[in-house]
């Protein structure tokens, strides 16, 4: 039982970031931290999709964390390395708040 709430905090987590990162960060050209903001970053000067920068920086790190802090923590690790990226191509790019002031929009996207 407890696994599945874990994995199903883990699948929402990754679409509320899939969210933020699609209807926010992008239009703004904001980058939060981690990441999903080196992943914009990188895909603003590439042109490359978020999603798959992502993913290639993302699988490293997994391999990693496997080996230090085990296979319960790595198959975690694997689940949100996937979820996360693949919420970004689902999830449409939206600018949600358009017509408010950047600064109103900077204060709604950090709620």
């Amino acid at each position: 039982m407890r696994q599945g709430y874990d994995y199903l905090r883990i699948v929402l987590s990754s679409l509320l970031i899939a969210t933020v990162v699609n209807c926010f960060f992008m239009f703004n050209h904001l980058a939060p931290g981690g990441i999903t903001g080196l992943s914009l970053v990188v895909s603003s000067v590439t042109h490359i999709d978020i999603s798959i920068i992502s993913l290639s920086i993302s699988i490293p790190m997994l391999i990693i964390s496997t080996f230090v802090m085990g296979r319960n923590f790595g198959v975690k690790t694997v689940f949100v390395v996937l979820m996360t990226p693949l919420f970004m191509r689902i999830v449409p790019k939206i600018w949600l708040l358009k017509s408010l002031p950047p600064v109103l929009e900077l204060l709604v996207s950090a709620i």
